[in-house]
């Protein structure tokens, strides 16, 4: 069973990404409860629909997928695309997305892979060593970033090639290298890492949210009979739309573009005012921000271009993998988006989880797209000149 609106359904279609997740304890009978969501430019999760279903393999998931997208066909007379589907390392879920859209990129939770592998490494010696080095490859903003990272971070603990996969040595370290390689980096779950989706979330701890929502302010934390429940799903789906449709009581809106918050330009304004070196490559139609670092820096990261573009492997033979991330972190790569600016990429950090930086106002600032926003400013009365007065005694009319 599947409920959802009108307008939901025609929320979704604003966006080519998904995700989707099942949940328990809300129903008596022990049913699993499906939640199909968007994400907007905000970060903001927007769901589509609810389901209850008997179960949680291929087949049920297959069906909502299915469902939201003949509905939406039927009723705006559209194809609902998704290209990018995001999920935890469920195989059922993986099975249904392949069914359904099999050009989808199949993105999987970081919140999930993070737990997996820390667990794991809780009781290896270099664990928090190695656990760092994922963190920083979490970040990486392309796939081909990605594979640099990935084969300098085997270099780094051991594990160069495939024949150290059937090698005898039974190490704790080997024993994880070898588990992160076969169920993280060569399999369908490999797309954990940032650059994967850019513009999008790498977490869906957005629906995780909801689904807490869902059990402290709807059933109050109990389970409900299947009739009782659908009352209440009824009551969600209506306050979902009404949150996001009505005219009046509108609290929730889908941003097109991302947030750009006080903070956000009072470090744009820092930056601007520090004159940072930002080169141009018209080759590539990318800036760079070098606002921290020298010329020489420059050249290396442009030969790190060119290996990207040839599939070139010098860089394995040149850096290690902690070099190789402070020169990542050293010179940051913009690609302006000169129709809307606030839709271009960065490299850095921020831009990777906010989906905006202030590096990308700066890039923008420079070609003259946009200029600062000092209504941010805080507005400060001057003091008078002079020695402050000092209080007079109650009756005295001041």
């Amino acid at each position: 069973m599947i409920v959802s609106t009108k307008y939901l359904l025609e929320l979704a279609t604003k966006n080519n990404f998904a995700c989707i997740d099942a949940t328990y304890q809300l129903v008596y009978q022990g049913h699993p409860v499906i939640l199909f969501c968007l994400v907007d430019k905000n970060k903001t999760f927007h769901p589509t629909c609810l389901a209850i279903t008997t179960s949680e393999n291929k087949q049920d998931y297959s069906f909502v997928i299915q469902s939201v997208n003949n509905k939406i066909k039927e009723i705006f007379d559209k194809d609902y695309v998704i290209n990018y589907f995001l999920a935890d390392a469920a195989d059922s879920i993986t099975l249904a997305i392949e069914n359904i859209y099999p050009n989808a990129i199949r993105l999987s939770c970081w919140a999930h892979v993070e737990r997996a592998v820390a667990a794991r490494l809780s009781h290896v010696d270099e664990g928090e060593k190695i656990l760092r080095d994922i963190y920083n490859i979490q970040l990486s903003y392309s796939p081909r970033n990605f594979e640099f990272n990935i084969q300098l971070f085997f270099d780094k603990w051991g594990l160069k090639n495939n024949n150290d996969l059937v090698d005898t040595d039974d190490s704790q370290v080997t024993k994880f290298l070898k588990y992160f390689k076969k169920e993280w980096v060569d399999s369908k779950h490999r797309n954990w890492y940032e650059g994967s989706a850019l513009f999008f979330p790498s977490t869906n701890n957005g629906l995780e949210s909801t689904n807490k929502s869902i059990k402290d302010s709807h059933t109050l934390r109990e389970r409900e009979h299947i009739s009782r429940f659908m009352r209440s799903v009824n009551n969600i789906i209506e306050a979902w739309s009404v949150d996001r449709s009505s005219e009046t009581d509108r609290i929730k809106n889908f941003e097109e573009i991302p947030l750009l918050t006080i903070e956000l330009w009072d470090d744009a304004d820092e930056l601007v005012q520090s004159k940072p070196k930002i080169k141009f490559l018209c080759d590539y139609d990318i800036y760079f921000s070098l606002h921290y670092t020298v010329d020489e820096s420059f050249e290396l990261y442009y030969e790190l271009i060119e290996c990207e573009l040839t599939n070139c492997q010098c860089f394995r033979t040149n850096y290690d993998l902690d070099q190789f991330l402070t020169l990542n972190n050293l010179v940051l790569r913009v690609k302006l988006n000169r129709l809307k600016w606030q839709l271009s990429t960065c490299t850095c950090k921020r831009y990777l989880k906010d989906f905006i930086c202030e590096h990308i106002i700066a890039v923008s600032v420079k070609v003259k797209l946009t200029e600062i926003d000092y209504s941010f400013k805080d507005i400060v009365m001057k003091k008078k000149r002079g020695r402050t007065a000092k209080a007079k005694d109650w009756y005295v009319k001041q």
